[in-house]
């Protein structure tokens, strides 16, 4: 048995759905079957045939034995579908939910579940509004990270549109499912929303702030030796998956303006995709790297590289385009005690400013991101205030808190 096993959950049997181990995926299946595990909990793991020997699942297996069982399935048939639009994403969510009515019932011939959970629900999202849950009488709960269908009215978009309103009736349809226990939200904005205009339906969701696990902080002078940086120098990280949506085009292009400083370094942390691998190889690119004031790490960072590029940094880098949700790294930089470069529009961009946690510039304009830099480098009081707010804004974003949370959305509170 593991130690601190809570008696009154010791019989229960939690399902958990999740085929993808990549970015956010992994880092919340783990703390996620760690915590109910170690609750004493019985928890099936049923994931792609890929992610089963993932390190983080064989790690899982290694530290709860006897408290988690992995179901490896075929996940192949709905990865080939390719989300084009509503019509193929109404057809990939077919393929979904018959994939999980397979897997709830394979299950059920050997042991009979008291919940069913999914960390990632938004594939499965649309065929449940029409279909209702694939686990028959079956109670369960799911964490959404996509809705996006209140935005218009907080302010986060202009104006809304017919796919949004689609949304809305979508996630209504969903919280008024009769077998849901809760619906758990990364967003903050969700939940005010709901009380406004659906208050019979906001005792459905349960908020939970996005949890950050926090890098031990070292000394930023042997951080910035250990990774081959310019010691002395301000620098401006960008960290996570490193695709097109990151804006690091911008960055780039801000770097060669004149006014722009010349003493702040740029460090790219994180797997590159095929589009910033060839704009990092183009004569800008090429030329920045050269002369020292941009530096990669090309592969997704342990968790000592992590420190390590978070240590050395000044200011981190969340200028997305075309990104409207929430970003894991606006929180790690709060809590990291760092000031944000953020995009002016999203969630991002909402959050930023309603907690005065870093600037707002424009990705599309390189010369908003110079200026914005600038004014960064040249206002240390600024500095020393978006650090402090950013701190306190961020404080509930623990796994400690996130556990809580998914315990009472579980019913496993103890």
């Amino acid at each position: 048995m593991i130690d601190g096993v809570n008696k009154k959950v010791a019989n229960t049997t939690v399902v958990v759905i999740e085929p993808h181990l990549s970015g956010h995926h992994g880092v919340y299946l783990e703390w996620i079957i760690s915590a109910l595990a170690e609750s004493g909990v019985n928890v099936f793991l049923a994931t792609s045939e890929e992610s089963a020997s993932h390190p983080v699942v064989l790690a899982l297996q290694g530290k709860l034995k006897g408290f988690l069982t992995v179901m490896p399935v075929r996940w192949s048939v709905v990865n080939g579908i390719k989300v084009k639009g509503l019509f193929s994403a109404f057809i990939k969510s077919v393929a979904v939910w018959t994939l999980y009515r397979s897997i709830y019932r394979r299950i059920r011939k050997t042991t009979k579940p008291d919940i069913v959970f999914l960390p990632y629900l938004d594939e499965l999202a649309i065929s449940v509004a029409f279909r209702g849950a694939p686990f028959g009488a079956t109670k369960w709960s799911a964490i959404a990270m996509q809705p996006q269908f209140h935005y218009p009215e907080i302010g986060i978009v202009k104006e809304g549109s017919r796919g949004l309103l689609f949304q809305g009736w979508i996630y209504r349809r969903i919280l008024a499912e009769k077998n849901l226990t809760k619906l758990v939200i990364i967003d903050e904005t969700l939940t005010p929303y709901l009380s406004k205009h659906f208050p019979e339906l906001v005792d459905r969701v349960l908020y939970m702030p996005d949890p950050i696990e926090i890098p031990k902080v070292m000394n930023k002078k042997k951080a910035k030796t250990m990774l081959g940086l310019t010691v002395g120098r301000p620098v401006i990280l960008v960290y996570g998956s490193i695709t097109k949506r990151k804006g690091v085009d911008t960055l780039l292009a801000a770097m060669s303006i004149e006014e722009f400083p010349k003493e702040v370094d740029v460090l790219i942390a994180g797997a590159q995709d095929q589009y910033v691998k060839s704009l990092l190889g183009m004569p800008l690119g090429r030329a920045l790297i050269e002369s020292g004031r941009v530096y990669q790490i090309n592969h997704r960072l342990s968790k000592e590289e992590e420190a390590l590029v978070f240590s050395a940094a000044s200011y981190v880098w969340a200028g997305y385009k075309k990104y409207l949700r929430m970003s894991g790294i606006i929180v790690l930089a709060g809590r990291m005690k760092l000031p944000i470069i953020a995009c002016d529009s999203g969630l991002v961009g909402w959050l930023t400013k309603k907690y005065a946690s870093g600037i707002l510039v424009d990705v599309m304009s390189e010369k908003s991101v110079s200026e914005g830099v600038k004014r960064l480098v040249s206002e240390s009081s600024d500095v020393e205030s978006y650090v402090e707010n950013g701190y306190l804004a961020y404080q509930r974003h623990s796994v400690k808190h996130a556990i809580s949370v998914l315990r009472v959305a579980l019913n496993v509170d103890s």
